[in-house]
């Protein structure tokens, strides 16, 4: 099943103090560096053949998901953001557990210098708004144990 044209999630907005806007192509490369830097730190294998690749297929259309930049730009939404925060991948899903269609947080990374300012919180209030659009009844996220100042977000949500 599809997103229709009323569940498409919006190119940009702000959310607090957060600025987002869906990455595209042209992002490629800052992002696959911020993956990276998230998969060292998270202890996860970065592949960025692989990793290109399925950004490519959330680029096609909505059905899959969407990968949001995220900035702590000034003005409006549609300046290109003064320093980046980082990024949010979320998922379509289907699981029986969740009685169907549901979103995942699949990443969040926020640099070094954007922690502890209230961003993740912002974040995980902006993957709950685009849950709602896309019509998603559920949102779901998985974090890992050795992060504990994610799971103190994860826990606060």
């Amino acid at each position: 099943m599809s997103l229709d044209a009323a569940q498409r999630w919006p190119d940009q907005g702000v959310v607090g103090d957060l600025h987002w806007r869906l990455s595209t192509a042209a992002d490629e490369a800052p992002l696959l560096a911020m993956m990276q830097a998230f998969y060292i730190e998270d202890r996860i294998v970065h592949d960025p053949r692989r990793i290109a690749s399925a950004l490519q297929a959330l680029w096609s259309g909505p059905d899959h998901g969407a990968v949001l930049l995220l900035s702590t730009a000034g003005g409006q939404p549609s300046e290109e953001p003064a320093q980046v925060a980082g990024y949010l991948a979320l998922s379509v899903c289907f699981s029986l557990e969740q009685g169907g269609r549901h979103a995942l947080i699949d990443e969040l990374y926020l640099g070094p210098s954007m922690r502890g300012r209230g961003l993740g919180g912002q974040a995980l209030a902006l993957a709950r708004q685009w849950a709602v659009q896309a019509g998603l009844p559920a949102l779901r996220l998985e974090g890992h144990r050795h992060y504990p100042r994610a799971k103190s977000l994860y826990g606060r949500a």
